[in-house]
């Protein structure tokens, strides 16, 4: 099959700042169909409602955007070493323990700086070949990313739900664009490469991984610090250990993870001040020193309210040792 096309995409992609970049079809996911709905059905997605809607756009891709033949998966590394995130260490002295998830540590949300790479690489797509670059998603419309990600031959759906990428890690976005060429289909990761490791499961301080590639919303910490709005529970308080927002343990202990991959085109520049708080800082941050540290970022789409709730029980936690 002539790849000629593909090859010239991928070309672009990685010009545009994209770190991988995969190809596949817009066949239904039907491998994936009877997990979505045990997940939806034992409520396991808590109060995301969404997930309720268009069910059968994330199993029937092509019912999303009718007139695309083929999808362009690519992924965007957030992974970014100690020595980039403080770029003064040696004068660095930490003064707190508190973690943002990786992903959020930057100065603005992935959706927007995303959303602009994916406009320029379409912009260079329908230069080459005029109309092909349809709509595009991070993290947004109602697709089975993972799913594609795996299909397109970029990685395997490890035990603890996420992407992993061989030689890579797992700390990547995925983004989707429908495109109208007949692109040839990149073979996916038939092995299962996490083997019979359960670091992630045990790792859990929650237990929200109930089992293999089975998550339990209701008993994750970073839907509980991100998503919901309600009071966290104090059987997941008192378990947040020091995750003020979003949480990232079980990529951290993930074996695949030892040598994460760090892009050299970062989709945005990293929130350097956030090394700097202390668990004072945190306490007494006003709404205003709020949007000044967060404005346009995930942290600041949750809002200052539940922000200082999940600070709240992360120094009662602290208190507590």
């Amino acid at each position: 099959m002539d790849t000629t096309i593909n090859n010239k995409i991928r070309e672009l992609a990685l010009t545009e700042g994209f770190d991988l970049c995969g190809f596949t079809s817009l066949d239904p996911l039907y491998e994936h169909q009877a997990y979505l709905e045990r997940w939806i059905n034992t409520q396991s997605n808590a109060d995301m409602a969404w997930f309720h809607r268009n069910s059968d756009k994330r199993i029937h891709p092509s019912l999303l955007v009718p007139e695309a033949h083929s999808a362009i998966i690519l992924l965007s590394s957030y992974y970014t070493s100690p020595e980039r995130n403080e770029p003064n260490e040696a004068s660095f002295k930490e003064t707190t323990s508190a973690k943002i998830a990786r992903y959020a540590r930057f100065k603005s949300d992935y959706h927007d700086s995303l959303n602009q790479r994916l406009n320029a690489f379409s912009q260079q797509i329908n230069m080459y070949f005029p109309g092909a670059a349809l709509k595009h998603y991070t993290d947004t419309g109602p697709i089975l990313e993972r799913a594609l990600a795996h299909k397109a031959g970029l990685g395997w759906i490890g035990k603890n739900t996420c992407l992993i990428v061989p030689g890579k890690g797992s700390y990547f976005f995925i983004s989707v664009l429908f495109s109208t060429l007949n692109l040839t289909a990149d073979l996916p990761i038939v092995e299962d490469h996490c083997g019979t490791c359960v670091k992630c499961i045990s790792a859990c301080p929650t237990f929200a991984l109930i089992g293999p590639r089975f998550l339990d919303a209701r008993s994750c910490i970073s839907y509980h610090t991100i998503e919901s709005k309600k009071e966290i529970p104090s059987s997941i308080s008192s378990q947040l250990m020091n995750n003020i927002f979003g949480c990232d343990i079980c990529q951290e202990v993930c074996p695949h993870n030892r040598k994460p991959y760090e892009s050299k085109n970062l989709f945005a520049e990293i929130n350097s001040k956030l090394s700097q708080l202390s668990d004072d800082d945190y306490e007494s941050l006003s709404h205003d020193r709020f949007l000044s540290l967060f404005r346009n970022t995930p942290i600041h789409r949750t809002g200052y309210n539940r922000f200082m709730r999940n600070i709240q029980a992360y120094l009662k936690n602290r208190a507590d040792i």
